[in-house]
């Protein structure tokens, strides 16, 4: 199936429902014929592309010129979908950078994060208890977290702590699994038990490059709980990785 014409930065496949989700840069897809600003999903059993709802609509302050998707994150469970990036709307309700979209049968629906994350959001991540947390310069927060018990945003991470936005969030049983940029100082993953509040440390099985900077910008959740990561970095759990490796964060 042809996607159309515009730039794409995230992909994420239900399987369970048959769907792929695309995240970019465009305002069509399907060979230009289908309006789709940012956002949409491909059946991948009859090659039909579809917008989602009403969609993702208005530009930020300090943003993309135009609607732009710069990440996404699926609960496989329920089929919930995180959007993040450089929007004001969702579904023509404000949630400015990050926001949910649940499908059904015929359609789905939107929901607004609040009023969104406070700025642009460069990665997310979803937990199976709806949970979703979101990276980017978020005021003077680079990592915020949302929950779905008391509908309200909490920092989770500040620029004095990190430096730089994490480019990768993953939510595992045992916390979130964050990984730096290229301007974050100290360990280049890091995990954050978010429910004893202890707050982040080192990831055991952190990821290093020789005499360089170490830095991990892509990553996976596998079946069995483990996380396939990608970056910069020759040695992963004290063991020999050219900038893929797999890691067990559980």
């Amino acid at each position: 199936a042809s996607g159309g014409v515009g730039s794409v930065a995230a992909l994420v496949v239900d399987a369970r429902r048959g769907l792929l989700y695309v995240g970019g840069s465009f305002s069509r897809v399907g060979g230009a014929n289908v309006p789709a600003a940012g956002v949409a999903q491909l059946n991948l059993a009859t090659g039909a592309w579809s917008a989602l709802g009403k969609g993702l609509s208005g530009a930020m302050r300090g943003g993309d010129a135009s609607v732009a998707v710069r990440a996404l994150a699926l609960d496989p469970t329920s089929g919930m979908l995180a959007v993040g990036g450089s929007f004001a709307r969702a579904g023509g309700a404000s949630s400015a950078g990050a926001a949910r979209w649940t499908p059904a049968k015929k359609g789905g629906s939107w929901r607004a994060l609040g009023t969104g994350a406070g700025g642009v959001v460069d990665a997310i991540s979803v937990d199976g208890a709806g949970g979703i947390a979101v990276a980017g310069h978020l005021g003077t927060d680079v990592v915020r977290s949302w929950s779905p018990t008391t509908g309200a945003w909490e920092t989770a991470g500040t620029a004095s702590l990190f430096a730089d936005a994490p480019r990768l969030l993953v939510a595992t049983a045992a916390g979130l699994l964050a990984g730096r940029g290229v301007g974050w100082y100290g360990p280049a993953l890091q995990i954050r038990d978010i429910g004893s509040g202890s707050g982040w440390s080192a990831f055991a099985g952190d990821v290093t490059y020789p005499r360089r900077t170490a830095w991990v910008s892509a990553g996976a959740a596998l079946a069995d709980g483990r996380i396939a990561i990608g970056g910069s970095f020759q040695v992963a759990g004290g063991a020999a990785a050219g900038n893929v490796a797999v890691v067990n964060p559980n």
